[in-house]
């Protein structure tokens, strides 16, 4: 399959791929440059802390690599949170990270990919306190790990941090969150985002009622429902969920393709509505434009796993050796011999 060029317009549709249930980031290339709140500057961070996949070389299966520094690695989460980013003092109810995504920048090839992170996915996270002291380290689902903190900056770190450890302690250079109260509002700014409906889906409360098979232009509700809800009675409910927000993507990249066409207040206006439900360490104008001249890979890669059905709830268990060989695949470079 031949491989798209994108022009610095094509970016921003090609960005929300990626984050379009997260938020409108997308739509920023359109702005001159206007950021979304930052609370930090990426590249900084991550060149102040010690990025341990960067050192030395590794042997594997009797192969050597060296990790691939032309590689950045950005993370993006869906809080399953009402309402605006609001700092909570003494944590405990900073919402669950329902949608976790990494984007990879292959800076060398100028190419990006995508890899989504099961929220069941069961990893190592660290247990706070009310003063936000760690308390202890414990095996869980990671989307627990953003309930820790103070619901913004705290709870993005520490979601990094398990991430990070989940993946090998590749080093991740900047994260964006955005609250699930956002996806109503970001739909139907672009007028609503038509599927054909993965499986059937009510709402009363909502008053949303989706069958199976029926192509529907989602209106806000709608699309919050189609999203975000899943049987927690039904045995892997997470997964079926989660291709439902892959499809969801697709549609909203042909609704912004139809902005591309509009004016720069259309694009202000969308990105007004929905900036308060984000919080964000990394300058997202910077990196679609650093993005611009990039090819879209094509791959959209998953945690390598089964899902089985804990005590309580389900627990997704990755195959370490497969997700070992994907983190090999796509952040190392093998070379010759042992250096």
């Amino acid at each position: 399959m031949d491989k798209k060029r994108f022009n610095r317009k094509e970016v921003s549709l090609m960005i929300i791929v990626f984050v379009a249930i997260l938020g409108v980031v997308g739509l920023l290339a359109f702005l001159g440059g206007k950021h979304s709140p930052a609370t930090g500057n990426a590249t900084e961070d991550t060149e102040q802390k010690k990025e341990k996949w960067q050192e030395g070389v590794i042997e594997y299966n009797g192969h050597y690599y060296k990790y691939n520094n032309q590689i950045k690695s950005y993370l993006f989460l869906g809080i399953d949170k009402s309402g605006v980013v609001e700092e909570i003092p003494g944590g405990g109810n900073a919402g669950q990270s329902d949608v976790m995504f990494l984007l990879v920048q292959d800076k060398r090839n100028e190419t990006v990919s995508m890899i989504a992170i099961n929220r069941n996915t069961m990893a190592q996270i660290d247990v706070y306190d009310i003063n936000n002291q760690k308390v202890d380290t414990t095996t869980a689902q990671i989307c627990l790990q953003h309930s820790y903190g103070d619901g913004a900056r705290l709870s993005c770190g520490y979601t990094v941090d398990a991430v990070e450890r989940l993946f090998y302690d590749i080093p991740i250079s900047g994260y964006y969150a955005m609250n699930m109260d956002g996806i109503s509002i970001l739909n139907d700014a672009v007028g609503g985002v038509e599927v054909t409906v993965l499986e059937d889906l009510s709402d009363p409360a909502k008053n949303v009622e989706l069958h199976q098979g029926e192509t529907v232009t989602l209106d806000g509700k709608q699309a919050y429902v189609y999203i975000r809800s899943r049987d927690v009675n039904k045995f892997n409910s997470a997964t079926d969920r989660l291709e439902r927000q892959k499809q969801y993507i697709e549609g909203l990249v042909e609704k912004t393709r139809q902005i591309a066409a509009g004016s720069k207040s259309d694009a202000l206006a969308i990105y007004d509505q929905i900036a308060d439900y984000s919080v964000t360490n990394m300058a997202i104008g910077d990196l679609i434009y650093e993005l611009k001249d990039y090819t879209y890979s094509g791959e959209m890669y998953s945690l390598p796993g089964e899902m089985v059905e804990g005590a309580q709830y389900e627990e997704y268990y990755v195959n370490p050796e497969e997700l070992y060989q994907l983190v090999i695949d796509i952040f190392y470079e093998e070379v010759e011999g042992e250096s």
